[in-house]
């Protein structure tokens, strides 16, 4: 078993920007003087999530996208303001096929100058439906995401059948006791406050562009 040295997150898509935010030893956030700074571009937000976690060990780097945020610009913007080269990323894990997490996938891909495994379940292909409670239907919410054109763009898909689940709750994590809870995106509001008012020592509000180091 190989251990980790240190483990850095970048958050490069999250719904939320903030520059008053202070810094922490562990948590580093372009601030306001990075955005007044006419040299740089400011970070954008979207309703969507997207992460580099970037893994030493034993004296080399492996870098993890994890998710794509919705859109193509943003991921982009935000990897260009940070100045983080596509090209640094090793593999990439979609979560699941909603669009506001594999969106920009395929800006990614065709932007690399090399190909890139990915990581997805079989099903984020299949054809999805929303159907709200007064009966409106969204049609096929997950038409964008196609195996053909991700592995014309250089995407070596591995098609993952057993993902991941977990049902923890609030007082699961505050048994467990972290360090950092950091609920993002989907978790919604009132998730946020709720984590917040209960563990308000290890609250982390995560917004884009944030680097956590671990």
């Amino acid at each position: 078993m190989i251990f980790a040295d240190g483990i850095t997150i970048t958050t490069l898509v999250e719904n939320y920007v903030d520059m008053l935010i202070p810094n922490t030893e562990r948590i580093k956030r372009p601030g306001l003087a990075f955005h007044f700074d006419p040299r740089n571009k400011p970070i954008q937000a979207e309703n969507g999530i997207s992460m580099l976690v970037d893994i030493s060990f034993a004296g080399q780097n492996y870098r993890i996208l994890f998710d794509a945020g919705l859109s193509d610009s943003v991921i982009l913007h935000n990897m260009s303001a940070l100045k983080i080269s596509l090209d640094i990323i090793d593999h990439a894990v979609i979560s699941h096929g909603h669009p506001d997490h594999y969106g920009g996938l395929l800006a990614v891909l065709k932007a690399r100058s090399v190909p890139l495994p990915v990581i997805i379940h079989p099903n984020a292909f299949l054809t999805w439906y929303v159907v709200a409670g007064n009966g409106w239907v969204i049609p096929y919410y997950n038409q964008s995401l196609r195996k053909e054109e991700l592995e014309a763009a250089g995407g070596r898909l591995v098609l993952a059948a057993n993902p991941v689940q977990s049902d923890k709750t609030i007082e699961e994590l505050k048994r467990l006791n972290p360090a950092i809870v950091s609920p993002m995106h989907c978790s919604g509001f009132k998730t946020l406050a709720a984590v917040a008012r209960e563990m308000p020592e290890a609250f982390l509000l995560n917004t884009a562009g944030a680097q956590i180091t671990l």
